[in-house]
């Protein structure tokens, strides 16, 4: 259905009803849109770059449709979103180079998203879950300094409290998640305060 307060549209709840064709670029006329709904339809083509002017927007969920292309680089000026989910998609590239800070579920799992897993995804400040699992990430993340640990585990002289993250990353990113990951994975990532 759809919400409104003062007249205005504050949410587009359309899940499961076999809906399709393109997303119209319009949807940014909303702009006291808070959130938008369209899990499981036939929505194609590419997410609209304008959802940018819908500022006010904490929550976009989009999983399984059938959106391909990749993810807008403008969702970053999406500072208010909380949840991004759009997974079981056709979207690939790469993720942009930046997420909205106060984003605290990421869910990109099922789409072909390549390259490499940016290291930047760490410094999330925010940050609950990370789901990238189902994708096509082959390389080690951008970025990968001296403060890393090899996918293959950490050798006997790294092994510390802080590294249980990263195992728990790896295990569900490469062996449970259907990447084929090489290289090594920011310690960083050992300290999101939820993994």
């Amino acid at each position: 259905g759809v919400g409104c307060t003062s007249d205005r549209v504050t949410e587009l709840r359309l899940p499961r009803l076999q809906l399709g064709g393109r997303l119209s670029e319009r949807i940014s006329e909303l702009r006291m849109l808070r959130k938008i709904s369209l899990c499981s339809n036939s929505f194609n083509e590419t997410i609209p770059s304008l959802f940018s002017k819908c500022s006010l927007l904490r929550s976009v969920l989009l999983r399984d449709d059938l959106f391909s292309g990749n993810l807008p680089p403008k969702i970053t000026n999406l500072t208010s979103l909380q949840i991004l989910k759009v997974a079981q998609n056709h979207i690939s590239d790469n993720i942009p180079s930046k997420l909205p800070i106060n984003l605290k579920s990421l869910g990109l799992s099922s789409n072909a998203f390549s390259s490499e897993i940016p290291s930047f995804i760490v410094s999330i400040s925010h940050v609950q879950l990370i789901n990238l699992s189902y994708n096509q990430f082959s390389s080690e993340p951008q970025g990968a300094s001296a403060a890393t640990v090899p996918l293959g585990g950490p050798q006997p002289h790294q092994r510390n409290a802080s590294f249980g993250a990263c195992q728990l990353l790896y295990a569900f990113a490469s062996e449970h998640g259907g990447n084929v990951l090489t290289g090594v994975v920011p310690l960083a990532i050992s300290a999101l305060p939820r993994l």
